[in-house]
């Protein structure tokens, strides 16, 4: 069995009703929501580097503050 035989064997096990067809609206849909979701994951990352560095004497590295606002450089 070839892999495109495969492949070709393994979509048609899925189940179509549950699929979403890919078109430019729905994936610049996903591609935003994607983007925000790592926006927010960075937000909050950031935040927690900022509580550790204000408990402590550490300070955020240069690449830490360039991910937190790059208008700074």
């Amino acid at each position: 069995m070839t892999l495109e035989e495969k492949i070709e064997e393994e979509r048609a096990a899925l189940e179509s009703t549950k699929l979403t067809p890919v078109t430019l609206e729905t994936f610049n849909d996903w591609k935003r929501r994607k983007a925000e979701k790592k926006q927010k994951d960075l937000e909050d990352k950031m935040k927690e580097e900022v509580k550790k560095a204000k408990g402590s004497h550490n300070i955020l590295s240069g690449k830490a503050l360039f991910k937190y606002d790059p208008t700074l450089f």
